[in-house]
């Protein structure tokens, strides 16, 4: 955010005005924008707001938006609560954006492989699908090679098999 000392200061203002709707607007359309926003600042400094607006007290259209931005975030610790909140999380749409935010992270496959074979939701399985193939390691491929073998539903073991001729 900014490179000049005028441009941190304005950039501070924009996000302490962001949190500030964030947190405090009755208009569910303009707090969402807001937590999206905050995201898309790609700052370090709002990851603890947004992990606020993503707690499952919270509405799920505003733990989906927090996820969001979250993923967009990209911080390790973003990923690391996304991971997180794939165990516990009951919102088919925040558990699709976890594992979207995950692809390509090697660290991840684990996980990411268990989402696709035992999630009960099928979008979310396809989802963490996807996000394997994504991943350019040995370990990513094999996953693929697992789902299209123990995958839970023929539809998915086939999208798994297109997957992995694809990529060849």
């Amino acid at each position: 955010l900014g490179r000049t000392k005028g441009d941190r200061a304005r950039s501070q203002q924009t996000l302490e005005f962001l949190r500030d709707v964030a947190a405090t607007t009755s208009d569910e359309a303009t707090r969402l924008t807001a937590i999206e926003a905050l995201g898309n600042s790609k700052s370090e400094l709002v990851h603890a707001d947004l992990v606020d607006h993503a707690d499952r007290g919270r509405p799920a259209d505003e733990r989906r938006a927090a996820a969001r931005a979250l993923a967009t975030l990209d911080l390790p610790r973003s990923r690391e609560y996304l991971a997180a909140e794939l165990a516990t999380e009951t919102d088919p749409a925040v558990r699709t954006t976890a594992v979207g935010s995950l692809a390509g992270h090697a660290k991840y496959v684990p996980l990411v492989a268990d989402v696709a074979l035992r999630d009960e939701d099928a979008a979310v399985r396809r989802a963490a699908l996807h996000a394997l193939a994504e991943g350019s390691d040995r370990a990513a491929r094999a996953a693929v090679e697992r789902v299209r073998e123990e995958g839970p539903d023929a539809e998915l073991r086939e999208e798994a098999a297109r997957l992995l001729e694809a990529r060849g």
